[in-house]
């Protein structure tokens, strides 16, 4: 299932902006760190690897943006940590 994921105020989201079906959202620590705060997926699109996908583009955000993540959403943390693919950005 295609679902576009798009940028905005702190945030990677799926639908609308004030009233997404999905989103993903950060915070900026410092210069070089966004925490992961919060990981949402409407029930019609659970089931279907939409927080998964939402990960996967928020790392590829802070590789765009040469940026390290850390999460105390505990989805995002779980998903970043196991990962190997996540370990140049996840500073855990």
């Amino acid at each position: 299932m295609y679902m576009e994921i798009q940028e905005g105020a702190n945030q990677l989201f799926v639908g609308d902006e004030s009233n997404p079906d999905a989103q993903i959202v950060f915070e900026k620590v410092d210069e070089n760190t966004l925490e992961v705060t919060h990981t949402e997926v409407s029930e019609s699109m659970q089931g279907k690897g939409t927080g998964g996908k939402l990960v996967d583009a928020m790392v590829e955000y802070a590789r765009k943006h040469d940026k390290k993540l850390v999460a105390s959403c505990s989805y995002a943390d779980h998903k970043l940590a196991k990962n190997d693919d996540y370990q140049d950005v996840y500073k855990g």
